[in-house]
């Protein structure tokens, strides 16, 4: 088995009959039977393998605190919605903040304050102006339609690679693991016994189309089904500005939210 390594950047991939090599940075290559593409932003250096053309949604930048204030912190992760498609996400010791527009070369005060102005507790945005300055990561998120085909030859998508999520959805991570399982049960197919489909081959090289075609077939329209319902979150939830939209908007998901919790307890005591 060939070991896992982590914090490589791929920069293109090359298929031929029995398999792909991938162009990592710096310029040393791999040779597999197959590629599998799983995140959205390496897509775009990829994205002709799969037909995907991506566009920037929001920027995400990940503010730290110093170790002294992580015990003032919730215990928790904390997802909070503002107005205009500005996020928070809490965890112990850090706070992702996200918006449509870059926020790198914001101070830590004037952070705090364009989220207290999109109507974020101020509990919560009170810990932005400590955060650490001089430790700061900056990410792009990028959202898209579902992609058309799922592979091509040797190269197939899972995840954001095909059908990228906004963070509004809270869904990417479950949808890119029932991808990777459906994939991983079909890739474990062996319908000739002369021959692996991760072969070499013509009669290999069918019966991983065949495979392949399943795996797409089976996700892809939930993938489509999750991707309308978030657009539906997007337009009525995060892109809402007025106080009065965002104050509808926080009661109609708490009712929403404790509905969901009474029926699980009913659910759970039956």
């Amino acid at each position: 088995k060939t070991p896992i390594k982590y914090g490589r950047v791929a920069m293109g991939a090359t298929q031929t009959a029995d398999g792909v090599t991938v162009e990592f940075e710096g310029g040393k290559t791999k040779k597999h039977a197959l590629a599998v593409l799983a995140c959205g932003n390496r897509i775009r250096l990829l994205r002709n393998d799969l037909d995907v053309e991506p566009d920037t949604y929001v920027s995400w930048i990940v503010r730290y605190l110093p170790s002294s204030l992580k015990k003032d912190m919730p215990d928790h992760e904390i997802c909070a919605l503002g107005g205009s498609k500005h996020m928070i996400f809490s965890f112990p010791g850090e706070i992702a903040l996200i918006a449509p527009y870059d926020l790198s070369d914001r101070s830590p005060e004037e952070l705090q304050k364009i989220f207290e102005e999109q109507g974020f507790d101020p509990n919560l945005t009170k810990f932005i102006s400590q955060t650490i300055t001089n430790k700061v990561k900056n990410f792009t998120i990028y959202r898209t339609d579902v992609a058309k085909n799922w592979f091509q030859g040797r190269v197939v998508g899972l995840g954001d690679a095909v059908h990228p999520m906004s963070p509004a959805s809270a869904r990417g991570a479950t949808l890119a693991i029932q991808d990777e399982i459906e994939l991983a049960e079909c890739l474990a197919k062996q319908r000739d016994e002369e021959a692996s489909i991760l072969g070499t081959g013509p009669v290999a090289a069918n019966a991983l189309k065949r495979e392949l075609l399943d795996y797409q077939r089976a996700r892809k329209k939930p993938a489509e089904t999750m991707h309308r319902i978030e657009g539906y979150r997007l337009k009525y939830g995060m892109e809402v500005k007025s106080k009065l939209g965002l104050a509808a908007r926080d009661t109609v998901y708490q009712s929403l939210f404790g509905l969901a919790r009474n029926i699980g307890k009913i659910v759970g005591t039956s």
